[in-house]
């Protein structure tokens, strides 16, 4: 289980917010909540089509692990790998 008592902030730069002057914060509970999906998905997506339809995702974000993504990949990687499993289905 991951560690959720960090309270770290880390800051995403988003175009529509860069633009604005903005940035949007990501608090490590959150991150931490989409690596617990990603981590679930991943583990569903591997067991129905095997491991390397999930390397294949990690690699088209030069990662070998989702801890290894940087925060504003996150909801794509969970999306790429939940849509996996859901057409395997």
């Amino acid at each position: 289980m991951r560690d959720v008592k960090r309270t770290k902030t880390r800051f995403l730069a988003f175009p529509e917010n860069v633009e604005a002057g903005r940035s949007k914060s990501m608090t490590t509970s959150e991150r931490d909540n989409w690596l617990i999906n990603i981590d679930n998905s991943a583990a569903a997506a591997a067991s129905q089509l095997g491991s390397a339809a999930v390397e294949a995702v990690f690699r088209r974000y030069d990662i070998a692990c989702a801890e290894e993504a940087d925060d504003c990949d996150l909801a794509e990687i969970f999306g790429e790998l939940y849509a996996l499993e859901a057409d395997s289905r």
